[in-house]
């Protein structure tokens, strides 16, 4: 198992430590804002959703009782677990499974009418995260839909005081003191071309408090919505 792996199920196993909301039973902000502009613009559920990073099912599962046929994917086999258990309890059929990002998708070309990215691909270096957005534009349908939901770096002074710091020989990403987790930030420009070709359809900046062992930090988000080509 690898270290990154191993990093996130102890803190899948633990309520005393690392993110309090990665034990929450309610959707985030990322997933109610897609819903809400989905319902705005008129789209209909139904259709297949892949949320990358779900780990144990708070998105996913709100997502199937919205009518979704979701898969979620998550290289932590402890949020996998915990995510059937939780689906199972509240009468889901939600696929969960475990799977590294960093590795080929074993899911078809055109496949997914969605997929969602929530805080999980700015913890890939930076060819991981080039392999990431590739099975991503492969993966979606043509007019498909992709929501990524990332640090911000323009206007966070956390991110800006972190990567002062506790620098990442990797550019704009630091190391969290408390844990020696890595993080990457992002200015809007750098997520237009990260996902180039996939064309960005609507972006939000959405500052939030975030409760990390114990302190809660302002931090600033951004929320962007991109589609894919009806050309492919």
């Amino acid at each position: 198992m690898s270290r990154e792996a191993e990093w996130w199920n102890s803190h899948f196993r633990s309520r005393k430590k690392g993110f309090a909301n990665l034990h929450s039973d309610k959707p985030g902000i990322a997933a109610e804002k897609l819903v809400t502009y989905l319902e705005t613009q008129g789209f209909l559920s139904g259709n297949l959703l892949l949320e990358v990073g779900c780990g144990t099912g708070r998105n996913a599962n709100w997502l199937a009782q919205h009518g979704f046929s979701v898969t979620g994917v998550d290289f932590s086999q402890t949020a996998i677990r915990k995510a059937r258990g939780r689906a199972k309890k509240q009468d889901l059929s939600v696929n969960y499974k475990v799977m590294d990002l960093r590795k080929p998708w074993r899911f078809p070309d055109n496949h997914f009418d969605y997929t969602l990215e929530i805080n999980a691909a700015h913890l890939l270096a930076p060819e991981d995260l080039k392999h990431f957005r590739r099975e991503v534009a492969r993966t979606l349908k043509p007019g498909g839909i992709f929501l990524t939901y990332t640090l911000d770096r323009s206007t966070d002074d956390q991110a800006k005081q972190l990567l002062e710091d506790h620098p990442h020989p990797e550019k704009y990403t630091y190391i969290l003191p408390q844990d020696g987790l890595i993080e990457r930030t992002f200015t809007l420009g750098e997520l237009l071309q990260l996902y180039a070709p996939l064309k960005a359809e609507h972006t939000k900046l959405i500052p939030r408090q975030v409760e990390f062992n114990g302190q809660t930090f302002g931090r600033r988000f951004w929320w962007v919505l991109f589609r894919k080509s009806l050309n492919g």
